[in-house]
C-alpha cells in the first residue's frame, strides 16, 4: 500500500511526500518491506534518501519482488541514466550518497550479483543497444566502465562470478 501510494504521489513535493509517509508509518507501514528507499533511488529522488533513512528505511534491504536487489544495486544500474552522446560521464552521486550513508557493497542478491555486476549489466546493456540500433558499420558510442564507479562498487574480495558474468563482451 505504501509504494502505491508513494507512485500516485510522485508529482508531489518533498515536503507532501514525507508527510504522507509519516502518516503511513503511523499507521503501521514498514518502510524497508515496502521497498520505499528502492522506489526513491530508482526515480532519482536524491532529496528522499536521508529523510527515508531517518523514519527507518534499511539501506541495505533486499527486495524479494525484483530478485534481492537493493538500493545501491539499483543505483549501480542508473549510473549511465544521464550519459547522452554529448555527455559521457557517469552518475557518481547517488551510489556515493548511498555507500555514505551506509550501503554496503558487498551484498550479493539472489543470484550472487554486487551492486557492481548491476553497473557492468547496465554498460553492457547501452553497448549491445547501440550496437543493434546503430550498427558497428555506424560506429555507435561504447561506453566503457568508469574506474571512479569501479572501486566505489566493487566488493572487498573482488568481483562475484556472477558480477564477471556481466561484464561487457564488446
Amino acid at each position: 500500500e505504501l509504494l502505491a501510494k508513494l507512485v500516485a504521489s510522485s508529482e508531489r513535493s518533498t515536503a507532501e511526500t514525507l508527510q504522507l509517509i509519516d502518516g503511513l508509518v503511523a499507521d503501521g507501514a514498514n518502510l524497508s518491506r515496502a521497498a520505499v528507499l528502492h522506489f526513491a533511488v530508482a526515480n532519482g529522488r536524491n532529496d528522499m534518501i536521508q529523510p527515508l533513512l531517518s523514519r527507518g528505511a534499511n539501506v541495505n534491504a533486499k527486495d524479494p519482488r525484483v530478485g534481492g536487489a537493493t538500493a545501491l544495486m539499483i543505483a549501480a544500474s542508473k549510473a549511465l541514466s544521464k550519459v547522452r552522446r554529448d555527455m559521457t560521464e557517469h552518475d557518481t552521486h547517488m551510489v556515493a550518497m548511498l555507500i555514505a550513508l551506509g550501503a554496503d557493497k558487498n551484498v550479493v542478491d539472489d543470484e550472487g550479483c554486487s551492486a557492481l555486476g548491476y553497473y557492468y549489466a547496465a554498460i553492457r546493456g547501452m553497448n549491445d543497444f547501440n550496437a543493434a540500433l546503430l550498427g558497428h558499420v555506424l560506429g555507435g558510442p561504447r561506453y566503457k566502465v568508469d574506474k571512479t564507479l569501479q572501486v566505489m562498487l566493487t566488493p572487498t574480495s573482488g568481483p562475484t562470478a556472477a558480477d564477471m558474468d556481466r561484464a561487457d563482451d564488446h
